[in-house]
């Protein structure tokens, strides 16, 4: 029996699991994609019950990013470890808009790295709003440069947070995400050309700590 005992530990050193419950949901299957560097790659997926659960054991042999979803525009991101019982809990039928995640800390920072910015980009979505609008009023002269400022506090502010999200989290692979993260298409969060010395820091630092990971050796050919 100890043998057995032992076997299976082993053998889950191996593998992580993903389990979890959506509410409400009308979609039949939900997807695993493991993220190749940019690119999901559909890897397994499980049937939904009819009351809302789901379950997935995944093969790994290191920490990796991963995307689980219904579509490609509605997943949420996940920091998968070797070992890991990952459990979810989907409260929306947009699953990254209100979800509770549990037995896996690289996946906690990544959704914290995920809420934070989405606040931070409605805010700024309500400034652009306010000052479209306060341009065709009298007295923009005056409104104009004082949203220009709010917003650009909003976009600092954002910056320093995952400054220090980077610093606190130097060995973890979620201080990629932090580094990579947009305030849109055309704007990284981390804007300054400063900003370079923490691409190099986190390199050194995954690079000693994961240096078989694929994420890290495109993070150290992009530096």
């Amino acid at each position: 029996l100890a043998l057995v005992f032992i076997f299976s530990g082993c053998k889950d050193k191996g593998k992580f699991a993903v389990s979890g419950v959506i509410k409400d949901s009308k979609e039949k299957y939900i997807y695993l994609s493991r993220i190749e560097v940019n690119t999901p790659i559909l890897i397994d997926s499980a049937k939904i019950s009819k009351k809302g659960s789901f379950r997935i054991k995944i093969k790994t042999t290191g920490a990796d990013f991963y995307q689980l979803g219904f579509s490609s525009t509605n997943f949420i991101t996940l920091l998968a470890e070797p070992g890991e019982k990952i459990n979810l809990s989907f409260n929306s039928k947009n699953l990254f808009e209100n979800y509770v995640v549990n037995g896996s800390s690289g996946s906690q920072k990544l959704q914290t790295l995920d809420l934070t910015l989405a606040d931070t980009k409605r805010k700024l979505d309500s400034l652009s709003t306010i000052y479209t609008q306060a341009s065709q009023e009298n007295g923009f002269d005056v409104k104009g440069p004082i949203l220009e400022t709010k917003f650009n506090e909003l976009i600092k502010a954002q910056r320093k947070k995952n400054i220090e999200f980077i610093i606190n989290n130097i060995n973890s692979l979620a201080s990629i995400k932090a580094l990579y993260q947009r305030i849109n298409p055309e704007t990284y969060v981390l804007y300054d050309p400063h900003d370079l010395q923490y691409l190099k820091i986190v390199t050194d630092s995954l690079t000693r700590h994961y240096p078989n990971s694929k994420q890290v050796q495109a993070l150290a050919r992009d530096f």
